[in-house]
């Protein structure tokens, strides 16, 4: 079945149906083809929004409506929230501004204390700002406050 005679009939006819449903089941059965293929080839030749269209009753669908009555309060999550829940690069920035002095945290322990895949995580703290928090030793990443990184790094303890 060509797409011409599809969109043909469609153009000629859609206007006379009050919902999608019944175009796409009267084009199926006039010309013979699913209506999976009348709605594939049909669904981007719609002219009139059928919601907007008046029943046969002539009255305003709008007005034969029932509101939408919403129950309950509505909830949401604030931005810190979501960004807490969603954002990597603010859960490595909160987790490094947490860092107390004096206390080394293995790189695989603070991954997992603040729940970041391990894609995820390398892709953030490998940033150039992430550096003065982080040092190595022995085949070990330590993350730790600024202060005791660069202290250990310039006794040569941390590379």
């Amino acid at each position: 079945m060509p797409d011409g005679t599809i969109a043909s009939w469609w153009k000629e006819n859609e206007k006379n149906f009050e919902t999608y449903s019944d175009a796409v089941k009267a084009c199926s059965k006039d010309l013979g083809v699913s209506p999976k293929t009348v709605y594939n080839r049909c669904s981007v030749l719609r002219t009139i929004p059928f919601s907007s269209r008046a029943p046969k009753n002539g009255t305003s669908p709008a007005l034969t409506r029932s509101p939408i009555i919403l129950k309950g309060k509505m909830t949401g999550l604030s931005e810190v929230e979501l960004r807490s829940k969603y954002d990597a690069l603010y859960k490595l920035e909160k987790a490094v501004g947490s860092l107390g002095r004096g206390q080394f945290v293995p790189e695989q322990e603070f991954r997992s204390a603040i729940n970041l895949e391990p894609s995820k995580f390398r892709a953030k703290a490998d940033m150039p700002q992430f550096d003065q928090y982080k040092g190595k030793v022995a085949g070990v990443t330590y993350w730790a406050h600024p202060a005791d990184i660069k202290k250990l790094k310039n006794e040569g303890v941390l590379q």
